[in-house]
């Protein structure tokens, strides 16, 4: 700002200068025609007498004769009077001067002098009217050429005026060019100093997953621990299966040898009976400690799932706040995008300012040519450097269509990047199609399960039937049962702990696929940071080549000095050193930021080898788990004791109970959670669609602002125009009204030397004779002021450069306006495609942000999914009740006393029963053979199940 005030200052200063001078002239000018006017009526004056001797002499033709050669010759244009003519006119009238005193002393001697003769002549003499008009028309001509040279000197002044503002608006480009570097540079240092804050938050990263690492190692320890304790229960429950069945066949041979007794007689039967209930109480007293010792295990074990629980929520949280830092990163590297976009489009801007300053180059060089063209000595020379410049601007426009080559190859490129994306997003939609798949699968595994469930169900029913008659093995059974259910709790612990697995999994290939997008994108970068680096090397050897073309072509025009074009090209190119040094420098960062990057990926590997590792002990884990519920299967199907079965049937109440309401919970809070997020999505969008609207309006409005600024200025330059031809004008006036105010005074002068000349008519009569004499002097003078006219003509035709000048100057003026009106609509093009990058950036902003609201809501879906099955778990948990209550009921029955023995009294009784027995089972045989018509894949349980039947109706029979 300051230099622009000092260069205002300056050409204040030169316009004052200017008009100093003009005001000097002016006032030469004006002595020099007080000069010529004070001459011309001295001549006139002599002339006039001679008129006048001439007429009051005898002869009448001699007066025209005289009055002839009086006249004037045709009026022709006489330059202004310049030092050398007015010199010359002073000698050549110095004669006159003379002899007018030689007359006035010959007069004053021997009679009246010239100026007394003058001063009798009249106005309105017929000898002096001739030479007035004469007179007249000579200063008119002199007034009109001085005019038309003031109006040159004018436009002169006005085009130094316009070169200096030319001059100072260069030098405030040059100025705002090197605000804009420092700018750059300052952009650039905090580049730098944001780069290093990114690679320490992605160090963090990496620590934070080595961390995690670690956690997730000793959570799979503490699962290898419980696989093991897990494999010393199901040992034991082998053990105890194995007990189970030397009791029942033992109890086979005590049912037969008490069915025999029972035959025999009915006290015996009631003995039996009697015994039978003190053993059961016995029993039961038993089975209540053994219950107790159950409960508190099963206290325990729900004390370790709920810490394992938590520990799966904490592994959520944390993989929720990896989430979190990973659109964190994502941010950071949209943010690294658009910095690099920033950094284009100062690669672009300095290539059109390096192009600006090539074209000022070329024009100044296009410029000396045309100021050498009229020197004959330098023609050869000129012609040479044509060709030359030529031959230049060919190789310039083949580096330009290599350029353009070069740009649509990378052009390809940037389209076979996109195809190979999108191949990778096809296999990743492929992947997700067999991800649905394998969930179908399982769901299909469930359902077999559940019939599984249902065709256990019938058998512990057929088995219920069977096992009334056996009531010694139903403490075994009883705790065979509960092995059961906590074989069933441990495998429902092993299904959360392999959704843990899958969950984690799933995060880990999340990780891995942003890693790999990360370092593709870093790749990217580098490779479009070398595609830049080349075409700044080859537009700077283009640049070399102009130079040292330049440079032969000063040689040949002769030793000059440097236009200040060379001199900012010499500056821009030490700033372009500079850029590529920081380009060097952001180029290290990024070779550091894929060395950590590779690290990454080496811990994803080792991640993805755990993972596998992993996955392998769950399939084993799988495997034993089936192993085990087989067992349990096979071995399903026995009673228990009333007392325990209804107080673990309260607790199983409880607990469910207990469980659906924290799943209730649950499911409301990932509702809750599931709406806010969508409604913090769906606001987010909002203000995405706000700014873009309002950065709509805001490059409208700077548009119309722009089309006003433009407006304004352009009646700014018509007001100014205006402005200036009302200068003129009015100058014109007042230069007229001094002329006409000193017209008024030669002629007030002219008046009283008439009433003299009056006073002193009477006294010319008598020296008549000599003004005849001074007429002949007179038209001496005439004659020579002719020649001088016409010598001045001559001159004007041999010069006509003069008037040439002002067709040049308007010449250079136009172009210059057309310079300005170019360089103007290159920067609005330049704003265009700033306005519309800007479009783009928002638009990616808005996919990113639709594809972030996809993956939500595809989470929500797999969260819904997870309800669905726990609601399924839910339901089936709600049919053991039912059967658990049902038996409960039966039992209550049995302790109340409303229970019947099934040995009857009567022959006939002991039929009957066995005829309903018979017809049970052959009942139960068909529903058998109906299961293993639709489940084929049970045919081993079902046989088990049969061979039971068989067995226990030959015992009956």
């Amino acid at each position: 700002m300051d230099r622009q005030e000092e260069d205002i200052l300056e050409e204040k200063e030169e316009e004052e200068n200017i008009l100093e001078e003009e005001e000097e002239e002016r006032e030469e000018e004006k002595e020099g025609e007080s000069e010529e006017g004070s001459i011309s009526g001295e001549d006139n004056d002599g002339a006039g007498g001679d008129d006048d001797g001439g007429g009051g002499g005898e002869d009448n033709g001699e007066e025209d004769g005289i009055g002839g050669r009086a006249q004037l010759p045709s009026p022709l244009p006489s330059p202004p009077p310049s030092p050398t003519t007015a010199a010359a006119t002073s000698q050549q009238q110095t004669p006159a001067i003379s002899g007018e005193g030689e007359g006035d002393a010959a007069g004053g001697g021997g009679g009246p002098s010239w100026a007394s003769v003058l001063k009798t002549l009249g106005p309105d003499h017929p000898l002096l009217r001739r030479f007035q008009d004469a007179k007249k028309r000579h200063l008119e001509e002199e007034k009109s050429q001085l005019q038309l040279r003031l109006r040159q000197l004018r436009q002169q002044a006005h085009d130094l005026q316009t070169e200096n503002v030319g001059l100072g608006s260069q030098l405030f480009d040059v100025q705002q060019a090197v605000t804009r570097a420092q700018v750059n540079l300052d952009k650039v240092k905090s580049e730098r100093c944001r780069n290093r804050e990114a690679v320490t938050a992605a160090e963090e990263g990496l620590r934070q997953a080595r961390q995690e690492e670690r956690s997730l190692l000793a959570t799979l320890n503490a699962a290898q621990k419980h696989e093991r304790e897990v494999k010393l229960e199901v040992e034991r429950v082998g053990n105890r299966v194995s007990v189970v069945r030397t009791a029942k066949e033992r109890s086979d041979g005590d049912v037969t040898t008490l069915s025999r007794i029972l035959h025999n007689t009915a006290w015996d039967r009631a003995n039996l009976e009697k015994d039978k209930m003190m053993q059961e109480r016995q029993f039961t007293s038993q089975l209540n400690d053994r219950a107790r010792n159950q409960r508190e295990e099963l206290h325990h074990l729900e004390c370790e799932g709920v810490g394992v629980r938590r520990a799966w929520e904490a592994g959520v949280v944390r993989l929720a706040r990896r989430s979190t830092e990973h659109t964190q990163a994502l941010q950071h590297l949209d943010q690294l995008r658009g910095q690099q976009a920033e950094r284009r489009a100062e690669l672009l801007n300095t290539r059109k300012e390096v192009k600006e300053n090539q074209l000022k180059h070329e024009s100044e060089s296009i410029r000396l040519l045309r100021l050498e063209r009229d020197v004959s000595k330098q023609r050869e020379r000129l012609a040479v450097a044509r060709e030359e410049s030529q031959q230049v601007a060919e190789r310039h426009e083949q580096l330009l269509a290599l350029v353009e080559q070069l740009e649509a190859r990378s052009a390809l490129k940037h389209k076979e990047e996109r195809a190979v994306t999108r191949e990778l997003e096809r296999v990743y939609e492929r992947v997700e199609a067999t991800t649905v798949k394998w969930r179908k699968v399982e769901d299909q595994v469930l359902d077999r399960m559940a019939e599984q469930t249902a065709v256990t169900k019938a058998a512990s029913n057929l088995r219920r039937a069977v096992t009334h008659t056996r009531t010694k093995c139903r403490a075994l059974e009883d705790e065979l049962v509960e092995k059961e259910r906590g074989a069933a709790a441990w495998a429902l612990k092993s299904w959360e702990a392999r959704a843990a697995v899958q969950t984690h999994t799933a995060s880990h290939e999340a990780i891995n696929a942003l890693v790999s997008r990360l370092h593709n994108d870093v790749t990217r970068l580098e490779g479009e940071l070398k595609r830049s680096q080349n075409q700044v090397n080859t537009n700077q050897s283009n640049t070399d080549k102009l130079n040292k073309q330049l440079a032969k072509v000063l040689q040949l025009t002769g030793d000059s000095e440097a236009p200040p074009g060379e001199r900012e090209e010499r500056r821009l190119r030490l700033l372009l050193r500079d850029k590529e040094e920081e380009k060097r420098v952001v180029e290290e960062e990024a070779l550091t930021v894929q060395r950590t990057l590779l690290e990454a990926k080496a811990a994803r590997d080792a991640l993805t080898h755990l993972t596998t590792r992993l996955q392998q002990e769950v399939g084993v884990l799988r495997g034993r788990e089936a192993r085990v519920e087989g067992g349990v299967e096979r071995e399903r199907g026995a009673l228990k004791e009333v007392e325990r079965q209804r107080e673990r049937l309260q607790g199983a109440v409880t607990t469910l109970d207990t469980r659906l309401h924290q799943e209730k919970q649950h499911r409301d809070a990932t509702s809750r959670e599931a709406d806010t997020a969508h409604t913090k999505i769906m606001a987010r969008l909002q203000e995405l669609e706000r700014a873009a609207v309002t950065k709509e309006s805001e490059r409208e409005r700077l548009e119309e602002r722009r089309v006003e600024v433009e407006g304004s200025l352009l009646e700014a330059t018509r007001e100014r125009a205006q402005w200036e031809r009302h200068l003129e004008e009015l100058k014109e006036a007042r230069d007229a009204i001094r002329k006409d105010t000193g017209d008024q005074g030669e002629l007030h002068a002219m008046k009283t030397e008439i009433t003299r000349m009056q006073a002193r008519w009477r006294s010319l009569e008598a020296t008549q004779k000599e003004l005849s004499g001074r007429l002949e002097q007179s038209v001496g003078v005439e004659g020579a002021l002719k020649t001088r006219t016409q010598a001045m003509v001559t001159r004007l035709r041999q010069d006509p450069n003069a008037a040439k000048a002002t067709r040049v100057m308007h010449q250079d003026i136009l172009r210059r306006k057309l310079t300005k009106g170019r360089k103007r609509l290159r920067e609005l093009e330049e704003a265009a495609s700033g306005a519309q990058d800007d479009r783009t950036r928002v638009e990616g902003e808005a996919r990113r942000q639709e594809q972030l609201y996809a993956h939500n809501v595809r989470l929500l879906q797999e969260a819904a999914t997870h309800l669905e099955e726990k609601l399924v778990n839910k339901q089936e948990e709600q049919l053991r009740l039912q059967e658990c209550r049902a038996r409960l009921r039966h039992l209550t029955a049995v302790r109340e006393g409303r229970y019947k023995t099934l040995a009857a009294a009567g022959e006939e009784a002991q039929q009957a029963m066995r005829g309903r027995l018979g017809a049970r089972s052959q009942a139960y045989t068909g529903v058998l053979a109906q299961l293993e018509a639709g489940y084929p894949h049970m045919e081993f349980k079902l046989r088990n199940i049969k061979i039971l039947l068989h067995n226990f109706l030959e015992k009956d029979t």
